[in-house]
Protein backbone atom coordinates (compact mmCIF):
# COMPACT_ATOMS: atom_id res chain seq x y z
CA UNK A 1 0.00 0.00 0.00
CA UNK A 2 1.18 3.52 -0.32
CA UNK A 3 -0.05 7.00 0.81
CA UNK A 4 -2.60 9.11 -0.66
CA UNK A 5 0.58 11.79 -1.06
CA UNK A 6 2.94 9.32 -2.96
CA UNK A 7 0.02 8.72 -5.25
CA UNK A 8 -0.66 12.20 -5.95
CA UNK A 9 2.82 12.61 -6.64
CA UNK A 10 2.86 9.61 -9.05
CA UNK A 11 0.23 11.08 -10.89
CA UNK A 12 2.10 14.37 -10.81
CA UNK A 13 5.01 13.27 -12.26
CA UNK A 14 3.32 11.52 -14.89
CA UNK A 15 1.78 14.74 -15.83
CA UNK A 16 5.21 16.72 -16.02
CA UNK A 17 6.50 13.92 -18.01
CA UNK A 18 3.75 14.04 -20.86
CA UNK A 19 3.53 18.07 -20.88
CA UNK A 20 7.03 18.32 -22.48
CA UNK A 21 5.47 16.81 -25.22
CA UNK A 22 2.80 19.22 -25.99
CA UNK A 23 3.42 21.68 -28.64
CA UNK A 24 2.74 25.64 -27.87
CA UNK A 25 1.00 27.40 -29.81
CA UNK A 26 -0.30 31.12 -30.78
CA UNK A 27 -3.61 32.26 -28.59
CA UNK A 28 -5.07 35.70 -29.81
CA UNK A 29 -5.35 37.97 -26.20
CA UNK A 30 -8.98 39.24 -27.56
CA UNK A 31 -10.13 35.74 -27.81
CA UNK A 32 -10.43 35.11 -24.68
CA UNK A 33 -13.95 36.19 -23.59
CA UNK A 34 -14.59 33.71 -25.84
CA UNK A 35 -13.28 30.57 -25.14
CA UNK A 36 -14.74 28.05 -22.91
CA UNK A 37 -11.21 27.49 -21.43
CA UNK A 38 -8.99 29.85 -19.68
CA UNK A 39 -5.18 29.48 -21.42
CA UNK A 40 -1.97 28.90 -19.75
CA UNK A 41 0.87 30.94 -20.71
CA UNK A 42 3.44 28.60 -22.30
CA UNK A 43 6.44 31.49 -22.18
CA UNK A 44 7.01 35.30 -20.13
CA UNK A 45 5.08 37.95 -21.42
CA UNK A 46 6.58 41.74 -21.90
CA UNK A 47 4.41 44.57 -22.13
CA UNK A 48 4.54 46.48 -25.01
CA UNK A 49 2.80 49.61 -23.85
CA UNK A 50 3.41 51.67 -20.45
CA UNK A 51 0.47 51.34 -17.83
CA UNK A 52 -0.67 54.02 -17.62
CA UNK A 53 0.18 55.06 -21.42
CA UNK A 54 0.10 58.56 -20.33
CA UNK A 55 0.00 61.05 -17.50
CA UNK A 56 -3.24 61.42 -16.51
CA UNK A 57 -5.70 62.56 -13.83
CA UNK A 58 -6.50 60.55 -10.52
CA UNK A 59 -9.49 62.78 -10.04
CA UNK A 60 -12.19 64.99 -10.83
CA UNK A 61 -11.11 68.63 -10.48
CA UNK A 62 -9.44 71.50 -11.91
CA UNK A 63 -5.19 71.21 -13.14
CA UNK A 64 -3.36 74.00 -12.04
CA UNK A 65 0.32 74.91 -11.92
CA UNK A 66 1.21 74.84 -8.41
CA UNK A 67 2.97 78.02 -7.93
CA UNK A 68 -0.36 79.58 -8.80
CA UNK A 69 -1.87 78.36 -5.38
CA UNK A 70 1.15 80.09 -3.26
CA UNK A 71 0.27 81.88 0.11
CA UNK A 72 -2.32 81.20 2.33
CA UNK A 73 -5.47 80.91 -0.11
CA UNK A 74 -8.66 80.93 -0.63
CA UNK A 75 -7.73 81.21 -4.47
CA UNK A 76 -10.00 82.59 -7.43
CA UNK A 77 -8.41 81.27 -10.92
CA UNK A 78 -10.55 81.97 -14.44
CA UNK A 79 -10.65 78.34 -15.86
CA UNK A 80 -9.22 78.04 -19.58
CA UNK A 81 -10.94 75.07 -20.69
CA UNK A 82 -12.19 71.52 -20.11
CA UNK A 83 -10.41 67.93 -20.76
CA UNK A 84 -13.10 65.10 -20.73
CA UNK A 85 -11.99 61.54 -20.50
CA UNK A 86 -10.82 60.72 -23.85
CA UNK A 87 -10.46 64.61 -25.04
CA UNK A 88 -6.85 66.04 -26.13
CA UNK A 89 -4.83 67.14 -23.14
CA UNK A 90 -4.98 71.04 -22.51
CA UNK A 91 -1.89 73.25 -21.64
CA UNK A 92 -3.01 75.01 -18.87
CA UNK A 93 -1.85 78.80 -19.04
CA UNK A 94 -0.28 80.32 -16.16
CA UNK A 95 -2.22 81.76 -13.14
CA UNK A 96 -5.63 79.77 -14.78
CA UNK A 97 -7.09 76.78 -14.15
CA UNK A 98 -8.29 73.44 -16.60
CA UNK A 99 -11.31 71.73 -15.41
CA UNK A 100 -9.98 67.73 -15.63
CA UNK A 101 -12.15 64.27 -15.70
CA UNK A 102 -10.98 61.41 -13.70
CA UNK A 103 -8.49 59.43 -16.64
CA UNK A 104 -8.12 62.91 -18.65
CA UNK A 105 -4.89 63.15 -20.17
CA UNK A 106 -2.32 65.97 -18.69
CA UNK A 107 0.78 67.91 -20.41
CA UNK A 108 3.09 69.91 -19.00
CA UNK A 109 5.07 70.09 -15.65
CA UNK A 110 4.34 71.79 -12.09
CA UNK A 111 1.09 70.88 -11.86
CA UNK A 112 -1.53 69.63 -9.42
CA UNK A 113 -4.95 68.65 -9.75
CA UNK A 114 -7.57 69.95 -6.80
CA UNK A 115 -10.54 67.74 -6.09
CA UNK A 116 -13.78 69.47 -7.29
CA UNK A 117 -14.95 69.12 -3.40
CA UNK A 118 -12.21 71.54 -2.31
CA UNK A 119 -13.16 74.11 -5.00
CA UNK A 120 -16.98 76.13 -4.95
CA UNK A 121 -17.52 74.14 -7.83
CA UNK A 122 -20.49 71.31 -7.25
CA UNK A 123 -19.55 67.85 -8.42
CA UNK A 124 -21.56 66.50 -11.14
CA UNK A 125 -22.94 67.02 -14.75
CA UNK A 126 -22.80 71.06 -14.69
CA UNK A 127 -21.27 73.84 -17.29
CA UNK A 128 -17.87 74.42 -17.34
CA UNK A 129 -17.64 77.24 -15.01
CA UNK A 130 -15.76 80.80 -16.09
CA UNK A 131 -14.08 80.89 -12.42
CA UNK A 132 -13.07 78.51 -9.96
CA UNK A 133 -12.25 79.03 -6.02
CA UNK A 134 -10.13 76.81 -4.38
CA UNK A 135 -9.65 76.77 -0.52
CA UNK A 136 -7.09 77.09 1.78
CA UNK A 137 -5.83 73.46 1.68
CA UNK A 138 -2.86 73.43 -0.36
CA UNK A 139 -2.17 70.38 -2.37
CA UNK A 140 1.54 69.13 -3.92
CA UNK A 141 3.10 69.50 -6.64
CA UNK A 142 2.06 66.64 -8.28
CA UNK A 143 -0.99 65.53 -6.46
CA UNK A 144 -3.25 63.41 -8.04
CA UNK A 145 -1.58 62.53 -11.15
CA UNK A 146 -1.47 59.36 -12.48
CA UNK A 147 2.26 59.05 -15.15
CA UNK A 148 3.25 57.49 -17.61
CA UNK A 149 4.58 54.20 -16.72
CA UNK A 150 4.96 53.96 -12.88
CA UNK A 151 2.97 50.81 -12.86
CA UNK A 152 4.55 48.90 -15.45
CA UNK A 153 7.00 49.55 -18.59
CA UNK A 154 7.96 48.65 -21.63
CA UNK A 155 9.65 45.68 -21.79
CA UNK A 156 8.63 44.79 -17.77
CA UNK A 157 7.58 41.52 -17.55
CA UNK A 158 3.90 41.77 -17.29
CA UNK A 159 2.89 38.05 -16.63
CA UNK A 160 4.53 34.85 -16.04
CA UNK A 161 4.95 31.46 -18.34
CA UNK A 162 2.59 28.73 -16.38
CA UNK A 163 0.44 31.37 -15.06
CA UNK A 164 -3.19 31.21 -15.84
CA UNK A 165 -4.76 34.35 -18.12
CA UNK A 166 -7.36 34.80 -15.68
CA UNK A 167 -9.54 38.10 -15.39
CA UNK A 168 -6.75 40.31 -13.66
CA UNK A 169 -4.42 38.75 -16.10
CA UNK A 170 -6.03 39.50 -18.99
CA UNK A 171 -6.64 43.31 -18.05
CA UNK A 172 -2.85 43.54 -17.60
CA UNK A 173 -2.14 41.94 -20.95
CA UNK A 174 -4.68 44.57 -22.54
CA UNK A 175 -3.43 47.31 -20.92
CA UNK A 176 0.13 46.80 -21.80
CA UNK A 177 -0.50 46.69 -25.37
CA UNK A 178 0.17 42.73 -25.87
CA UNK A 179 -2.32 41.33 -28.59
CA UNK A 180 -1.35 37.43 -29.14
CA UNK A 181 0.65 35.24 -26.38
CA UNK A 182 2.30 32.08 -26.58
CA UNK A 183 -0.12 29.23 -24.73
CA UNK A 184 -0.47 25.59 -24.11
CA UNK A 185 -3.43 23.84 -25.62
CA UNK A 186 -6.49 23.12 -23.72
CA UNK A 187 -6.41 19.80 -22.17
CA UNK A 188 -8.82 17.07 -23.69
CA UNK A 189 -10.46 14.47 -20.75
CA UNK A 190 -12.54 11.47 -21.88
CA UNK A 191 -14.07 10.02 -18.99
CA UNK A 192 -15.43 6.15 -19.38
CA UNK A 193 -17.88 4.96 -17.08
CA UNK A 194 -17.65 1.41 -16.93
CA UNK A 195 -20.81 -1.36 -15.58
CA UNK A 196 -23.55 -3.04 -16.49
CA UNK A 197 -25.88 -1.94 -14.14
CA UNK A 198 -24.91 1.75 -15.29
CA UNK A 199 -28.00 3.26 -17.50
CA UNK A 200 -27.88 6.98 -19.62
CA UNK A 201 -29.71 9.44 -16.78
CA UNK A 202 -32.08 10.56 -19.20
CA UNK A 203 -33.37 6.74 -18.83
CA UNK A 204 -33.81 6.60 -14.89
CA UNK A 205 -37.17 6.57 -15.28
CA UNK A 206 -37.30 3.03 -16.94
CA UNK A 207 -34.36 1.43 -14.38
CA UNK A 208 -35.20 -2.48 -13.15
CA UNK A 209 -34.44 -3.41 -10.46
CA UNK A 210 -30.46 -4.16 -11.17
CA UNK A 211 -29.98 -0.92 -12.36
CA UNK A 212 -28.61 2.70 -11.76
CA UNK A 213 -28.11 5.79 -13.11
CA UNK A 214 -24.94 6.70 -13.68
CA UNK A 215 -24.12 9.38 -11.77
CA UNK A 216 -19.88 9.23 -11.87
CA UNK A 217 -19.88 10.24 -15.69
CA UNK A 218 -21.75 13.79 -15.47
CA UNK A 219 -20.06 14.21 -11.98
CA UNK A 220 -16.58 13.66 -13.47
CA UNK A 221 -17.21 15.64 -16.59
CA UNK A 222 -18.60 18.64 -14.65
CA UNK A 223 -15.68 18.50 -12.31
CA UNK A 224 -13.42 18.39 -15.33
CA UNK A 225 -15.17 21.51 -17.00
CA UNK A 226 -14.80 23.06 -13.40
CA UNK A 227 -11.04 23.35 -13.85
CA UNK A 228 -11.54 25.67 -16.79
CA UNK A 229 -9.00 24.25 -17.99
CA UNK A 230 -9.95 21.20 -19.81
CA UNK A 231 -12.87 19.99 -21.94
CA UNK A 232 -14.50 16.34 -21.07
CA UNK A 233 -16.62 13.86 -23.23
CA UNK A 234 -18.00 10.86 -21.46
CA UNK A 235 -18.06 7.44 -22.89
CA UNK A 236 -20.13 4.61 -21.52
CA UNK A 237 -18.92 0.77 -21.99
CA UNK A 238 -20.47 -2.52 -20.63
CA UNK A 239 -18.55 -4.93 -18.23
CA UNK A 240 -16.77 -6.25 -21.77
CA UNK A 241 -13.04 -6.26 -21.85
CA UNK A 242 -13.32 -5.96 -25.40
CA UNK A 243 -15.51 -3.06 -25.63
CA UNK A 244 -13.70 -1.01 -22.79
CA UNK A 245 -10.45 -1.96 -25.13
CA UNK A 246 -12.09 -0.22 -28.09
CA UNK A 247 -12.78 2.27 -25.65
CA UNK A 248 -9.75 3.15 -24.60
CA UNK A 249 -8.01 2.76 -27.44
CA UNK A 250 -10.01 5.56 -29.56
CA UNK A 251 -9.94 7.62 -26.40
CA UNK A 252 -5.65 7.69 -25.82
CA UNK A 253 -5.66 8.60 -30.08
CA UNK A 254 -7.76 11.69 -29.13
CA UNK A 255 -7.37 12.76 -25.54
CA UNK A 256 -4.40 13.59 -23.26
CA UNK A 257 -5.85 12.45 -20.55
CA UNK A 258 -8.25 9.19 -19.38
CA UNK A 259 -10.59 8.93 -16.24
CA UNK A 260 -12.05 6.05 -15.68
CA UNK A 261 -14.92 5.23 -12.92
CA UNK A 262 -14.98 1.80 -11.46
CA UNK A 263 -13.69 -1.82 -12.39
CA UNK A 264 -10.62 -1.70 -10.49
CA UNK A 265 -11.04 -3.62 -7.16
CA UNK A 266 -11.26 -6.99 -6.89
CA UNK A 267 -14.32 -8.16 -8.36
CA UNK A 268 -14.91 -10.96 -10.69
CA UNK A 269 -15.78 -8.54 -13.35
CA UNK A 270 -13.51 -5.65 -13.10
CA UNK A 271 -12.93 -4.88 -16.82
CA UNK A 272 -10.76 -1.32 -16.71
CA UNK A 273 -8.20 -3.04 -14.32
CA UNK A 274 -8.30 -6.71 -16.16
CA UNK A 275 -8.37 -4.88 -19.80
CA UNK A 276 -5.48 -2.45 -18.52
CA UNK A 277 -2.90 -5.21 -16.89
CA UNK A 278 -3.82 -7.72 -20.33
CA UNK A 279 -1.10 -8.75 -22.87
CA UNK A 280 -3.52 -6.91 -25.37
CA UNK A 281 -2.44 -3.48 -24.02
CA UNK A 282 0.91 -4.42 -22.60
CA UNK A 283 2.64 -2.90 -25.97
CA UNK A 284 0.85 0.67 -25.57
CA UNK A 285 0.29 0.86 -22.20
CA UNK A 286 2.06 1.17 -18.56
CA UNK A 287 0.08 0.72 -15.66
CA UNK A 288 0.05 0.15 -11.81
CA UNK A 289 -3.13 -0.39 -10.10
CA UNK A 290 -2.74 -0.63 -6.06
CA UNK A 291 -4.27 0.33 -2.36
CA UNK A 292 -3.82 3.78 -1.26
CA UNK A 293 -3.91 3.83 2.46
CA UNK A 294 -7.02 6.84 2.28
CA UNK A 295 -10.81 5.90 3.04
CA UNK A 296 -12.83 6.55 0.73
CA UNK A 297 -10.95 5.60 -2.10
CA UNK A 298 -8.70 2.72 -1.31
CA UNK A 299 -8.29 0.79 -4.99
CA UNK A 300 -6.75 3.58 -7.48
CA UNK A 301 -4.87 3.23 -10.71
CA UNK A 302 -2.29 5.56 -12.75
CA UNK A 303 -0.54 5.22 -16.23
CA UNK A 304 -0.42 5.53 -19.10
CA UNK A 305 -1.94 4.24 -23.23
CA UNK A 306 0.14 5.37 -25.39
CA UNK A 307 0.75 9.23 -25.22
CA UNK A 308 -2.77 9.65 -22.92
CA UNK A 309 -2.32 9.35 -19.43
CA UNK A 310 -4.81 7.28 -17.72
CA UNK A 311 -6.10 7.40 -14.14
CA UNK A 312 -8.28 5.26 -12.65
CA UNK A 313 -10.86 5.65 -10.06
CA UNK A 314 -13.23 4.09 -7.60
CA UNK A 315 -16.92 3.07 -8.87
CA UNK A 316 -18.55 4.39 -5.92
CA UNK A 317 -19.07 8.13 -6.65
CA UNK A 318 -18.39 9.42 -2.70
CA UNK A 319 -14.93 7.46 -3.61
CA UNK A 320 -14.86 8.84 -7.00
CA UNK A 321 -15.46 12.20 -6.12
CA UNK A 322 -12.83 12.53 -3.35
CA UNK A 323 -10.29 10.59 -6.00
CA UNK A 324 -11.06 13.08 -8.83
CA UNK A 325 -9.92 15.88 -6.71
CA UNK A 326 -6.78 14.40 -4.97
CA UNK A 327 -5.20 13.00 -7.92
CA UNK A 328 -7.00 13.87 -11.07
CA UNK A 329 -7.51 17.94 -10.88
CA UNK A 330 -3.31 18.08 -10.43
CA UNK A 331 -2.83 16.15 -13.72
CA UNK A 332 -5.06 18.23 -15.32
CA UNK A 333 -2.82 21.05 -13.38
CA UNK A 334 -0.07 20.22 -14.81
CA UNK A 335 -1.01 18.88 -18.26
CA UNK A 336 -2.30 22.66 -18.75
CA UNK A 337 1.19 23.87 -18.06
CA UNK A 338 0.25 25.16 -14.69
CA UNK A 339 2.44 23.81 -11.95
CA UNK A 340 -0.14 22.01 -9.98
CA UNK A 341 -1.88 23.58 -6.92
CA UNK A 342 -0.56 21.93 -2.85
CA UNK A 343 -3.47 20.46 -0.97
CA UNK A 344 -3.75 23.75 1.20
CA UNK A 345 -5.35 23.29 4.70
CA UNK A 346 -6.52 24.82 7.40
CA UNK A 347 -8.79 24.37 10.78
CA UNK A 348 -11.85 25.72 11.73
CA UNK A 349 -14.72 24.95 14.25
CA UNK A 350 -16.21 21.16 12.76
CA UNK A 351 -19.78 21.08 13.94
CA UNK A 352 -20.43 17.44 13.91
CA UNK A 353 -19.11 13.61 14.35
CA UNK A 354 -16.54 12.41 12.62
CA UNK A 355 -14.71 8.56 12.14
CA UNK A 356 -11.96 7.70 13.71
CA UNK A 357 -8.77 6.89 11.66
CA UNK A 358 -7.72 3.65 12.84
CA UNK A 359 -5.52 2.42 9.69
CA UNK A 360 -5.91 4.79 6.50
CA UNK A 361 -6.36 8.85 6.42
CA UNK A 362 -10.12 9.67 6.11
CA UNK A 363 -11.43 12.15 3.42
CA UNK A 364 -15.29 13.54 4.59
CA UNK A 365 -17.11 15.78 2.24
CA UNK A 366 -18.14 18.59 4.13
CA UNK A 367 -19.96 21.93 3.84
CA UNK A 368 -18.00 25.20 5.20
CA UNK A 369 -19.92 27.98 6.01
CA UNK A 370 -17.86 30.80 5.74
CA UNK A 371 -20.47 33.33 6.08
CA UNK A 372 -22.40 32.58 9.01
CA UNK A 373 -20.29 30.88 11.72
CA UNK A 374 -17.01 29.50 9.61
CA UNK A 375 -18.02 26.11 10.88
CA UNK A 376 -17.46 23.00 9.08
CA UNK A 377 -20.06 20.41 8.62
CA UNK A 378 -19.09 16.80 7.59
CA UNK A 379 -22.05 15.60 5.20
CA UNK A 380 -23.72 12.22 5.70
CA UNK A 381 -20.56 9.68 5.12
CA UNK A 382 -20.49 6.35 2.85
CA UNK A 383 -18.57 5.30 0.09
CA UNK A 384 -22.18 5.14 -2.16
CA UNK A 385 -23.77 8.19 -0.13
CA UNK A 386 -23.95 9.91 -3.27
CA UNK A 387 -26.90 11.78 -2.42
CA UNK A 388 -25.25 13.72 0.32
CA UNK A 389 -22.75 15.58 -2.51
CA UNK A 390 -24.92 18.25 -2.92
CA UNK A 391 -23.42 21.50 -1.54
CA UNK A 392 -20.11 19.90 -0.58
CA UNK A 393 -17.35 22.50 -1.22
CA UNK A 394 -14.98 20.83 0.81
CA UNK A 395 -13.13 17.78 2.57
CA UNK A 396 -12.05 17.39 6.31
CA UNK A 397 -8.90 15.27 6.44
CA UNK A 398 -8.88 13.07 9.51
CA UNK A 399 -5.18 11.76 9.32
CA UNK A 400 -4.22 8.12 10.41
CA UNK A 401 -1.44 9.66 12.47
CA UNK A 402 -2.68 10.33 16.34
CA UNK A 403 -0.93 13.66 16.77
CA UNK A 404 -2.42 15.15 14.32
CA UNK A 405 -6.29 16.65 14.35
CA UNK A 406 -8.62 16.84 11.29
CA UNK A 407 -7.80 19.52 8.79
CA UNK A 408 -9.90 20.99 6.28
CA UNK A 409 -9.17 21.12 2.61
CA UNK A 410 -11.28 23.91 0.40
CA UNK A 411 -12.31 22.36 -3.29
CA UNK A 412 -10.87 25.46 -4.62
CA UNK A 413 -7.33 24.83 -3.95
Amino acid sequence: MITPTEHRDACIALATTAVTRRRTQKFRVQDCNTVATLPVLASDVEAQLPIPPMNNSAMDGFLVHTQDLRGSGPWTLPVAGDVPAGAPPVEVPAGHAVRIMTGSAIIGSGLTVVPVEKTDIPAGPIECPQYVTIDSAVPSEEENIRYRGENVGVGDRIASAHSLIDAGTLAALISGGVHEVEVFPTVRVTVIATGNELTDPTCSDTLDESQIPDSNSSMLAHMVNDTRLATARVLRVSDDPDAFSLAVAEAAATSDLIITSGGISAGAFDVVKESLSSDRTQETSSMWFGKVLMKPGKPQGRGTVGNAIVICLPGNPVSSFVSFHLFARPVIQTLSGMQPQPLTSFQAPITGTLPLAQDRDIFVPAIFDLHKSASVTPVPYASHFVGSLAGVNAFIHVPVASDQGPKIIPLNF
